[in-house]
């Protein structure tokens, strides 16, 4: 820990050094929170500063930093200056096209050589595009964390990796094992799986008929689970009443802005919430620890059952954590919010209730508001994929 890196103190206008020693933040200093980079940028560079982190595990968590008030004022006046203006509009705007267009060449690339990599008998070609679809989909997301993300190894090998990964999760029982907390014991049950992995995939590669096996079931599932719920979005249609109040349907807003998340393992540990509450469980997590990012729109439970509206929380790797249901969904739908319009909007209506389905309020995201996504959507918490495309 750095001279000016503190952990959280005992209360709130304290921090705590490295050696136990509990400091008082400075008169005219005030807590800066995370979530505004070029501000906490600014603001380091301009004077004194403390920055506070907090370590859960392997993880270290930015709780904020504290500064004198007048300088966060005076660099924040010149940034709301300098975003306001055309320029700055259009650039924010060229840069988001640029890492589109970048995000979507990648994919494809990496599309490209997981088909490759599969190398599948001509019998089964459907077969690979559609397994080939669904690693990439997991893998690639911006801030996924998976191999696919690194540049440390050529393409071809984060590919080959990010399918026995694929299947380690989605074709054996790894989620659910119970593996001893020995030095390499993990390591070696993995290359256990992976040896079993390579074994069917050369049936495959060689075209031998195979019969129902772990990876078309997989395959199967999330393909239906996705099409049951993309089909029911699909099907939504406003009342005549509604249709002159309001601009959307909830369904043709999760549509418009929503990501697709997959269901995460049993590996994710969190709180679990009170049943049929899941705004207010996922709104919990999501201020608990700011890696987590609440999620609001549609998810099935298990396939053949009915879309239900449904929150959980993602943590930026295309994951959806329920911490609601009794077991995880097949399929996830929904648009990731900022933390500060979950606050206020719980705020103003003195209560923890649906983004979407803010009666209260006379639904503004179904509305106004839902064309001004610039004030609501959280794109740190992208999924694996848009759900429109």
């Amino acid at each position: 820990m750095s001279e000016n890196v503190f952990a959280p103190g005992p209360t709130p206008n304290t921090v705590r050094c490295a050696d136990g020693k509990v400091l008082t933040a400075p008169d005219g200093w005030i807590l800066l929170p995370p979530g505004d980079a070029a501000l906490t940028r600014r603001v380091k560079a301009a004077g004194d500063h403390w920055v506070v982190q907090e370590r859960k595990g392997r993880k270290i968590f930015s709780r904020g930093m504290w500064a004198s008030a007048a300088t966060i004022d005076r660099i924040r006046a010149e940034l709301d200056a300098e975003r306001s203006t055309e320029g700055f509009a259009k650039k924010k705007e060229a840069d988001a096209r640029r890492r589109d267009k970048a995000q979507a060449e990648y994919v494809e690339d990496f599309l490209g050589a997981v088909v490759t990599i599969l190398g599948f008998h001509g019998n089964y070609a459907e077969l690979a595009h559609r397994m080939a679809r669904a690693v990439t989909d997991h893998a690639t997301p911006v801030g996924s964390g998976t191999v696919a993300r690194t540049k440390r190894i050529p393409v071809e090998q984060r590919a080959e990796a990010a399918v026995i990964a694929w299947m380690r999760h989605q074709t054996t029982g790894y989620d659910g094992m119970v593996i001893p907390r020995v030095k390499g014991k993990r390591r070696e049950v993995r290359r256990m799986l992976a040896r079993r992995s390579h074994e069917l995939l050369e049936r495959y590669r060689r075209g031998v008929p195979v019969g129902e096996c772990p990876l078309k079931k997989a395959l199967k599932m999330a393909t239906t689970a996705k099409a049951e719920l993309l089909d029911f979005l699909r099907r939504s249609e406003a009342t005549p009443a509604a249709k002159a109040l309001l601009k959307r349907t909830f369904q043709e807003f999760v549509l418009e802005y929503g990501w697709w998340y997959e269901p995460a393992g049993p590996d994710v540990k969190v709180a679990t919430g009170t049943p049929q509450e899941c705004h207010k469980n996922a709104t919990d997590l999501a201020l608990a620890d700011d890696s987590l990012i609440y999620c609001e729109g549609y998810a099935l439970l298990k396939s053949g059952s009915m879309p239900t509206l449904h929150a959980w929380v993602t943590d930026g790797k295309g994951r959806a954590i329920d911490n609601t249901w009794p077991q995880p969904g097949v399929a996830y739908a929904g648009v990731p919010f900022t933390s500060l319009f979950v606050n206020m909007t719980a705020l103003k209506n003195h209560a923890i209730i649906s983004l979407l389905d803010d009666f209260q309020n006379n639904w503004p995201l179904r509305g106004d508001l839902g064309d001004r996504p610039d004030e609501w959507l959280e794109l740190r918490g992208r999924g694996t994929g848009r759900i429109g495309e």
